[in-house]
């Protein structure tokens, strides 16, 4: 898989996840057992995932950035998430066996390294000279330059 294509797939993945905040948003209208209150750190959580998404899937170089904090910012509280959804044990190996029985543990898990996953890759210098305009148009007009002169 190219570089292009990996960012499309975490664009992808980002708008999801804003649109996730939006149902959770919208949630308590939809459930008639939980209380009419509103969370609107829901809905500029889903904004700008969904302007980080869109701004990856279409490379422009603010929606690196913003996805890369966003993701950032949000691999603590994955990390503690999973921490406190884990109950203390007094030896290592109920530990072991309550982390490996509990299916939703093993999801947080994988969740949270997949985002960790996510910040190291959107940090890496090869994904950033993606989004640089300027790099990606002198390469476009010097290939052009050399197939015109035929080298």
């Amino acid at each position: 898989m190219t570089r292009k294509r990996l960012i499309q797939i975490i664009g992808i993945f980002t708008m999801i996840i804003g649109i996730s905040q939006f149902w959770s948003f919208f949630l308590p209208f939809f459930d008639s057992s939980k209380s009419k209150v509103l969370n609107p750190s829901l809905v500029v959580i889903g904004i700008l995932f969904l302007l980080s998404g869109w701004g990856l899937f279409r490379l422009y170089e603010f929606g690196l950035d913003l996805a890369f904090w966003l993701w950032f910012f949000n691999l603590p509280g994955s990390i503690l998430i999973v921490v406190f959804r884990l109950p203390p044990q007094k030896s290592d190996f109920a530990f072991l066996v309550n982390f490996l029985i509990q299916p939703i543990t093993i999801f947080l898990c994988t969740l949270m390294t997949v985002n960790l996953l996510i910040v190291i890759f959107l940090g890496q210098a090869e994904t950033k000279k993606i989004f640089n305009r300027e790099a990606a148009n002198t390469i476009v007009s010097k290939a052009n330059i050399e197939q015109e002169l035929g080298l």
